[in-house]
């Protein structure tokens, strides 16, 4: 097992013990408070979920964790990571982004079709006008992104000073810093920039938290 994965697996361990521990304090809590209404107020909605959900998310959760801890394509060292980087193809980029996609149907498939709900009052989106949304992320882009080229850069003043190169890339910065053709070059900042991201934040934020809000 290499160190980055020893990492990642001791990180999973540890956030696993932590929400076990805080599922036990907060399931004594709501016995102790019925009155306070644990999980079923603020402005995150979970009035519409119900155990299958729970039982989805459960699921869901050891598929990740399983994900995580084993992983039979993974090697050690620096070879393994350049044999990926040599596999990152635009098929297989591709093929992620279908399979992440296909992920996304099947969620709104369960919640809109079998569990007879509406997509956008159970996922939010119709709380805000979309130009409102769009006008709030873009002026937070604008504060934001300067302070993160401003950490960056303060970082790698400090901290990678010391480091020099013996921090190695993630493949798939690595892969678009060695590609020279547009199509490879598009399909990586499609699937990082625009797919990835929507797909974690319905599983996510529109999912997996309105749920473990409610039975937490």
């Amino acid at each position: 097992m290499d160190y980055e994965k020893a990492v990642l697996v001791d990180a999973t361990v540890i956030t696993m013990v932590a929400l076990l521990i805080g599922l036990l304090v907060h399931a004594w809590l709501r016995r102790r408070n019925p009155e306070l209404g644990y999980g079923l107020q603020g402005n995150v909605g979970t009035s519409a979920f119900g155990y299958a959900d729970l039982v989805v998310v459960g699921a869901l959760f050891l598929l990740i964790v399983a994900r995580v801890v084993y992983d039979p394509g993974a090697g050690d060292g620096l070879d393994a990571d350049a044999d990926a980087a040599e596999r990152l193809t635009p098929e297989m980029t591709w093929a992620g982004i279908f399979i992440n996609m296909l992920l996304l149907g099947a969620l709104f498939f369960f919640v809109g079709y079998m569990g007879r709900r509406s997509i956008s009052e159970v996922f939010g989106l119709s709380r805000y006008p979309v130009w409102r949304v769009f006008a709030v992320a873009i002026g937070l882009m604008v504060v934001v992104v300067p302070l993160v080229f401003l950490a960056g850069f303060v970082f790698r003043r400090t901290v990678l000073n010391d480091v020099g190169d013996s921090l190695e890339l993630q493949e798939a910065v690595r892969s678009l810093a060695e590609q020279s053709g547009f199509s490879m070059r598009f399909v990586l900042i499609l699937a990082a920039c625009v797919v990835a991201p929507v797909v974690e934040e319905f599983l996510f934020r529109g999912y997996f938290y309105p749920v473990i809000k409610r039975y937490s």
